[in-house]
């Protein structure tokens, strides 16, 4: 498989399943925390994965401006962004341990602060466990949309055809 060949969803596509492969290896073999320093080297390897799709549409198509390398780049970090999602629901719906380990920690916390009734705390507990998933892809989907813009319109900004020329001349 030739990755010049590829288009951007296709690239997309692959990027996303380094990532979640990367994620599993990290939680079940390495047994890191899902939320800890793994999501560093998940995040590297996102970014990794998407300059260099981006770099390889600019080798292809010399005349590429920001519009065009920004757009690619898009196309791209929209893909991961929804199977980074998918794949957060199902790893949350298989492994209830996350949640039930969040639970305890934060009804800990509500005793320590010694303001709230045992029913109250039952309660947040009821809703936290309610809204656990849907804020936790929220806030995965806003991650994987702003990294992905901020990488690609520097990227794009740094490789277009206009400032690749002017860094060429002074070369």
């Amino acid at each position: 498989m030739n990755l010049r060949t590829l288009n951007s969803t296709k690239k997309g596509m692959l990027l996303s399943f380094m990532l979640i492969s990367v994620a599993l290896f990290c939680f079940y073999a390495l047994k890191m925390p899902h939320n800890g320093s793994s999501q560093y080297i998940i995040f590297f390897v996102f970014i990794a994965g998407l300059l260099l799709g981006i770099f390889q549409f600019r080798q292809q198509n010399q005349e590429a401006d920001f519009k065009q390398l920004f757009g690619e780049g898009f196309k791209i970090f929209v893909v991961v962004a929804f199977f980074m999602v998918l794949y957060s629901w199902i790893f949350y719906k298989y492994n209830t341990q996350i949640l039930e380990v969040y639970l305890k920690f934060n009804e800990q916390l509500i005793i320590k602060q010694g303001n709230k009734t045992k029913p109250e705390i039952e309660e947040n507990t009821k809703k936290l466990r309610q809204i656990f998933i849907p804020m936790t892809l929220a806030v995965i989907t806003i991650i994987y949309l702003l990294l992905g813009t901020l990488v690609t319109a520097v990227a794009s900004g740094l490789w277009g055809k206009k400032q690749f020329q002017q860094v060429k001349t002074y070369i």
